[in-house]
């Protein structure tokens, strides 16, 4: 049986829970909402955890975030830069962070209590570019600790 989901684009959502159906696409609009001025260049970072999607849960990243190879989030997750460096002009700013507002759902899709469950959940860091530094992976693992 097939259905419809219709996006609420109406006020932010913290978290979502939907029942998911083979074949049957999602429509997401996860963001990243920048408000105000740094006063100094920084790097907008997005940590993506995927937890147990398989092959049956997939999306594509936007076209303005560049993966950061051989880097692993503080939550496990892959690691992301924005195209951009975040400064002192920006302000007020949306980002989306997957291409189409999409979440693919595959034919794949297991329902039975025996299925593990799966989340998609995304992490923002803005870190300031120290002076001199333009090394996005450098950065990031200095600032969170990681090696």
């Amino acid at each position: 049986e097939m259905g419809d989901y219709v996006l609420d684009t109406t006020t932010p959502v913290q978290t979502n829970q939907y029942v998911l159906m083979p074949g049957v696409d999602i429509p997401k609009d996860p963001t990243i909402k920048i408000t105000g001025k740094t006063a100094l260049p920084a790097y907008l970072y997005l940590e993506v955890v995927d937890t147990n999607t398989d092959s049956a849960i997939k999306y594509d990243m936007a076209d303005w975030w560049q993966l950061l190879a051989c880097v692993t989030g503080p939550n496990g997750g892959k690691v992301y830069v924005y195209n951009e460096t975040v400064d002192g002009s920006t302000a007020n700013m949306e980002i989306q962070l997957i291409k189409g507002n999409t979440v693919y759902v595959g034919q794949a899709l297991v329902h039975s209590a025996a299925a593990k469950p799966f989340s998609i959940k995304f992490h923002a860091y803005l870190l300031q570019k120290p002076d001199g530094t333009t090394n996005e992976t450098t950065i990031f693992k200095n600032a969170l600790g990681l090696s």
